[in-house]
């Protein structure tokens, strides 16, 4: 009898810290497949998935993570499109000499897209919560800079997420922390320009 309540008492402790270790991967796989197919819904046919960013515009380790799981995913669930390899997309980045911040610019979505035959970026913040996570994906077209995309999901906040989430990642470019006034009249001319 000791030893059942011994063994329930191990499998209470237990299974939710086996659980919560694999939930980030559940997580990622489920916006994967969102995301992948409302992608499929569209004629965009090449993706590019970018560094997440916390809600200040600081790309962390964790967002990093992110972004390379979710898009090792896509391509395990795509059909439609191709994903383009963040490595390649870094070296673009640097040699155009984009800001790291360049999402936030719909002409220099534009220009992304017209230099690396992106039809689509796949981007995302990641917010701590209490316990948890926020992780939230948005798919961006680079001719018209339009929302066509978006899911979010929690992941749970364990020991490696939260070491990840601490580590803001140094960068040579100067973090925009905010749109300002100008590029958001730049942003009302694009728009309005695409719609004609």
């Amino acid at each position: 009898m000791k030893k059942i309540y011994f063994f329930l008492l191990l499998l209470i402790v237990f299974f939710p810290l086996v659980t919560l270790a694999g939930s980030y991967e559940e997580e990622i796989k489920k916006l994967s497949l969102t995301i992948s197919k409302n992608i499929e819904t569209t004629n965009k046919n090449t993706i590019a998935v970018v560094d997440f960013t916390d809600l200040q515009g600081n790309i962390t380790e964790l967002g990093r993570f992110i972004a390379e799981e979710l898009s090792a995913n896509l391509v395990s669930v795509k059909k439609k499109f191709k994903v383009i390899d963040r490595l390649h997309l870094k070296t673009i980045i640097t040699e155009h000499k984009l800001s790291t911040s360049w999402f936030l610019d719909p002409r220099a979505i534009e220009k992304f897209g017209k230099i690396s035959g992106v039809d689509a970026i796949v981007t995302g913040t990641v917010t701590p919560f209490g316990d948890s996570v926020r992780l939230s994906v948005k798919v961006i077209t680079t001719d018209t800079a339009e929302v066509i995309a978006a899911a979010t999901s929690n992941i749970a906040k364990t020991k490696a997420i939260e070491e990840l989430l601490a580590k803001i990642v140094k960068v040579e470019d100067k973090i925009e922390k905010d749109i300002n006034k100008s590029n958001w009249k730049e942003w009302q001319k694009f728009k309005c320009s695409k719609k004609k």
